[in-house]
């Protein structure tokens, strides 16, 4: 797997695989939650770097969370992705995420897993060309 494009923004990695695969982690220097101001700006980021095109994604779940306003936001925009395969490493997240997709209505196809090879065979299917 290659990366073909690639942003960091104040709190995450970006990146567009050869595969047809967005996939986006915590940037390692940022520390703590993520406020509104910081995801309304990975919002535009992403925006941008999807230009106006529909991937399934691989969301890496950060330890450090997202506040409660960065969530409502998260929750309010319109889907850029085909798919939300979400990346839990540790037993916390598992718990939170399996909680989070049973009991909210999704707007789009969400699976929670424990790594990312199987998130992105997973999000693959959702390729829509």
């Amino acid at each position: 797997m290659e990366i073909i494009k690639e942003i960091f923004t104040k709190t995450s990695q970006v990146v567009l695989t050869d595969e047809g695969v967005v996939i986006t982690k915590r940037n390692s220097v940022f520390k703590g939650e993520e406020s509104l101001e910081e995801a309304q700006q990975n919002w535009k980021h992403l925006q941008k770097f999807v230009d106006g095109k529909t991937y399934p994604m691989v969301h890496h779940l950060s330890q450090q969370g997202y506040s409660l306003e960065a969530r409502k936001f998260y929750g309010t925009v319109p889907a850029l992705a085909s798919c939300a395969a979400l990346v839990s490493t540790t037993f916390v997240q598992q718990v939170i995420g399996n909680f989070f997709l049973n009991f909210r209505k999704n707007k789009l196809p969400m699976r929670l897993f424990s790594d990312e090879q199987s998130a992105i065979t997973w999000a693959k299917t959702f390729i829509h060309d």
